[in-house]
């Protein structure tokens, strides 16, 4: 199997002591975040970036992926700064040796029309550009349906372009069963997200396997696909059911 990481977003402390958090909780990684507009995470500033590297160098964990949360891709009117901050965050992602960019297209960023969905495969085959000389893989997370994900594949037409799978995510944003969705797809996933919550009611996150999210169903579907890459939590829990998590997913996936 692969190894198990956390997202820097779930875990309960912020700033560097996440790293080494996730590290005595059993996870392998942390998928980082480039911290737009919270100062003491924003990656782009070089002494926080600094203090982060030199944590994950004295615990020994590694950072396979980057997240661009709070990045819009699809503003045109924005296409200039942004260009500037994935030049920066690629040469970001090469320090951290992060292999995979996870690029979210939810909420008010949503591919919402044609012009969303052009703009947003523009400024992901600008990304995939910048990134293919570092062999670093970009990955689209949304809201789009299967035919309309391999419509974005295939606009974008760049070799280390791929999607960002989510189990939970078909289901919280368009009902949509996850296992359908994750069959179809698998052959264009780079790496995934799992997590997971009861399908009714509010949505907190429960510990992994207790929930309505077929959790489970992804990693022994991964398994059987001798999938290799990283399994990464996006569970928010307190330390003890994040501990947990770890621990299961190494269990269902065989370790």
């Amino acid at each position: 199997m692969g190894k198990v990481a956390i997202c820097q977003w779930c875990i309960p402390v912020g700033g560097p002591a996440a790293l080494e958090m996730a590290a005595k909780m059993g996870y392998d990684g942390v998928e980082m975040d480039m911290g737009f507009g919270k100062p003491e995470q924003n990656l782009l500033q070089p002494e926080v970036l600094e203090k982060f590297l030199e944590v994950k160098s004295c615990c020994g964990i590694q950072t396979p992926s980057l997240a661009f949360n709070g990045l819009s891709l699809k503003k045109a009117e924005e296409r200039e700064n942004r260009e500037e901050i994935m030049k920066k965050a690629v040469e970001i992602a090469v320090r951290l040796e992060a292999k995979v960019l996870q690029m979210p297209s939810f909420f008010e960023d949503g591919i919402k029309t044609e012009e969303d969905f052009a703009e947003t495969a523009r400024s992901l085959k600008n990304v995939c550009q910048l990134a293919a000389k570092y062999g670093i893989t970009v990955g689209t997370e949304n809201q789009l349906d299967v035919k309309q994900n391999l419509r974005m594949i295939a606009q974008v037409e760049e070799s280390n372009f791929a999607v960002y799978f989510d189990n939970a995510n078909p289901y919280l944003f368009d009902k949509r069963d996850g296992m359908d969705m994750l069959r179809e797809l698998y052959p264009h996933i780079c790496e995934v997200h799992v997590k997971d919550f009861s399908l009714w009611g509010r949505k907190p996150c429960k510990p992994l396997g207790k929930g309505g999210c077929h959790a489970k169903d992804m990693l022994e579907f991964l398994k059987e696909k001798n999938y290799d890459r990283w399994v990464v939590s996006e569970n928010s829990l307190p330390e003890k059911k994040l501990i947990r998590d770890a621990a299961w997913i190494r269990k269902i996936m065989g370790e």
